[in-house]
């Protein structure tokens, strides 16, 4: 009688399958950045579309706008109003999700520092926060550009989600990302656009309202 050995070859633990993927994803996001490094010359366009997705620069931008500029009508006002509650839930959904997962960066980047960063949230890469923030905006956009709230063209619209597109693609030539960062972050930049439109979103009636509130307040 033929006895049947059983395979010395363990299937992997959950924490060795896990690492596998972490692997994969390592390696198709440094081949995608050695990549783009061995064709260009510069990074300085990279560093343009970084900059150009900057959360300080978006909210300073957002509120200057909203509440000094003269040249937004109430329906401008209501899309800004709008698009300064999704920066705000922006950086609470992707502040804590990179405080809970505290996935460090990808260590052959260039360089490690980003302009105006805040350390403690920002060495950790899952999710990329300007993929968030980039995806969201494209998403607003193009909500902007139909309906009672049609303060964009159709043109206008796809410069915006062709920036996004570069925004989301220079986070992995640069270095500052693995690939699941850059999905995750358009993952959540979708589901907060879904948060901002369909519950928080404020009418311009009561834009105004808040409006003439916070100038009343500053002078």
């Amino acid at each position: 009688m033929v006895s049947r050995t059983k395979s010395t070859k363990n299937p992997l633990p959950p924490k060795e399958r896990k690492n596998v993927v972490q692997k994969i994803d390592y390696k198709a996001s440094k081949l995608f950045f050695d990549g783009y490094n061995k064709i260009a010359g510069t990074n300085y366009p990279l560093l343009f579309l970084e900059i150009s997705g900057h959360g300080i620069l978006w909210l300073a931008l957002t509120v200057y706008f909203l509440l000094f500029s003269d040249v937004t009508s109430l329906v401008q006002q209501c899309a800004l109003a709008n698009l300064l509650t999704g920066l705000v839930t922006d950086l609470a959904m992707v502040g804590s999700a990179k405080v809970a997962f505290r996935r460090r960066r990808p260590t052959y980047a260039i360089s490690q520092k980003q302009v105006a960063t805040v350390e403690i949230v920002d060495q950790f890469s899952f999710p990329s926060g300007h993929t968030a923030r980039v995806v969201f905006v494209a998403c607003l956009a193009r909500h902007c550009s139909s309906g009672a709230l049609s303060v964009l063209s159709d043109d206008s619209v796809v410069v915006i989600t062709t920036w996004a597109a570069l925004v989301a693609w220079s986070r992995l030539a640069l270095g500052r990302h693995y690939i699941t960062d850059v999905v995750a972050g358009g993952l959540i930049g979708a589901a907060n656009f879904e948060l901002v439109a369909g519950i928080l979103w404020l009418s311009p009636a009561v834009v105004q309202v808040y409006r003439g509130t916070v100038l009343s307040y500053i002078g």
